[in-house]
């Protein structure tokens, strides 16, 4: 026979409240306000939505079809991010601050972009959570979404 704590009457468990429902806004860093609309099909609130919604937080984990549909938008934009940032620091000069930002940044997206969804939902939402901090690194260093920014491309 188990006895409890002197003290302890149990557990008391809470209706969940409205307010553990509602998303918090995700900011983004700055450099993601530094991109041009529409470069190409992809326009600035697409990419920022796509990463917005990937990376807001939320006490349910998200729909198994919302989640694939997201990867696959972030897997697109971290993919062509990836070629126009090597573009970009193949220019600069090597072992300079910005160009170890800018490959590193490189190789942490090929990673991600190898790694796979995983076996279930959770490992899915937390390789769709990496596809979007990737991306918004990404953007920080891709010239076509630092353009108009005043830094130099």
């Amino acid at each position: 026979m188990l006895s409890t704590p002197a003290g302890f009457h149990g557990f008391h468990v809470h209706a969940p409240s409205s307010r553990y429902r509602e998303e918090p806004s995700v900011e983004l860093p700055r450099c993601a306000n530094r991109i041009q609309e529409g470069t190409g099909t992809v326009t600035r609130q697409d990419l920022t939505d796509v990463i917005g919604r990937a990376l807001t937080p939320t006490t349910v984990l998200p729909r198994a079809e919302e989640v694939r549909e997201l990867t696959e938008r972030l897997r697109e934009h971290v993919t062509r991010l990836v070629r126009e940032v090597e573009d970009r620091a193949g220019a600069m000069t090597p072992a300079t601050a910005e160009w170890r930002h800018a490959t590193s940044a490189v190789e942490d997206a090929r990673h991600e972009l190898g790694a796979g969804p995983g076996p279930g939902l959770r490992s899915a939402v937390a390789h769709m959570q990496n596809l979007g901090r990737v991306c918004q690194r990404l953007r920080c260093h891709s010239p076509s979404e630092t353009a108009g920014s005043g830094r130099a491309v």
